[in-house]
């Protein structure tokens, strides 16, 4: 529940409900899929830094290989 009261002394109440957006060619998780998206994961899958709570293993198979990277760029290419 949010309160807000104006200056007049008026109290405003209204109910937020917050959805988080799942978008998996969002890698970097900002509510955009571009150029950083896919820098991100490269950087990633060649070992580098990747964003929080993010991994290489873009299928969730165990394995960071070829097929995370064609599934990710697959991904990307469909946006969201």
């Amino acid at each position: 529940m949010l309160t807000v009261q104006d200056p007049l002394g008026l109290t405003a109440q209204a109910h937020v409900q917050m959805q988080t957006w799942c978008c998996p060619a969002d890698f970097t998780g900002d509510g955009f899929v571009d150029f950083f998206d896919f820098d991100a994961f490269v950087d990633c899958f060649e070992g580098l830094a990747c964003p929080q709570g993010r991994s290489a293993d873009f299928d969730a198979d165990g394995f960071a290989d070829l097929f995370d990277f064609d599934a990710f760029v697959t991904a990307f290419e469909l946006g969201c």
